[in-house]
């Protein structure tokens, strides 16, 4: 079972950033605020990079559960 919504913090776009860097994403390419990032063998990801915005729990939920497919224990490593 997935871990709930409430596990998962609020974090600014550049902790996203250092945090899917560390499971291996690297920064394809980058359009206005809009960063492309891909990892060998995990799905592509697109971070909005908006100033003094964050990236909401439920949306960093669905982006490292359901798109990059981490387990929950990979997740308490990484949070």
């Amino acid at each position: 079972m997935a871990l709930p919504v409430s596990r998962f913090p609020a974090l600014k776009p550049d902790q996203v950033l250092r945090l899917l860097r560390r499971i291996g994403y690297q920064r394809v390419r980058q359009r206005g605020s809009h960063v492309l990032l891909r990892a060998e063998g995990r799905k592509t990801i697109t971070v909005s990079l908006h100033k003094g915005r964050t990236v909401k729990p439920k949306h960093l939920r669905a982006m490292l559960v359901d798109r990059v497919g981490l387990t929950d224990d990979e997740i308490d490593a990484l949070l």
